[in-house]
């Protein structure tokens, strides 16, 4: 079972401890990456070995918190084995429940549930975004 990172908030807009699974969603369920190691990209600008001047972007494999460098947490890394089982799965429903087997209607009605859901924490989706971004919390409510 992948791990779950529980930031703490305590804004004024939002107070609370979200569950964030950091494994990967295969075949309707959180798991750990076959691997079994962890990473995460954060992009940070470096100089690059040619010029002294230019924009370098490169991948870290920790998850640094923007605003201090503070470690936040790792998540499951994705091999090209995790991604073959995700192809496997998602080809599967698409066959089986998904594709032409559910009607428009049926799909429009399950992507206004995900819409409802998502607006229905949107303070909890802010506080996330802006901590994983090192923004101001406020920057997301505009």
């Amino acid at each position: 079972m992948p791990a779950v990172y529980s930031p703490q908030f305590d804004t004024d807009v939002f107070k609370g401890q979200p569950n964030i699974n950091t494994g990967l969603f295969i075949n309707n369920e959180w798991v750990d990456g076959s691997s079994g190691t962890f990473i995460e990209y954060v992009i940070s600008p470096k100089l690059t070995p040619t010029s002294s001047n230019s924009p370098y972007f490169f991948l870290s494999h920790s998850v640094l918190n923007p605003t201090n460098g503070k470690l936040l947490t790792k998540v499951s890394e994705g091999t090209s084995k995790d991604v073959d089982l995700a192809v496997v799965a998602a080809q599967k429903a698409f066959d089986t429940v998904w594709g032409t087997h559910s009607s428009a209607a049926q799909r429009s009605s399950l992507l206004n549930k995900l819409a409802d859901i998502m607006e229905s924490r949107f303070n909890e989706l802010c506080a996330i975004e802006a901590l994983d971004n090192g923004s101001s919390f406020l920057s997301y409510l505009i």
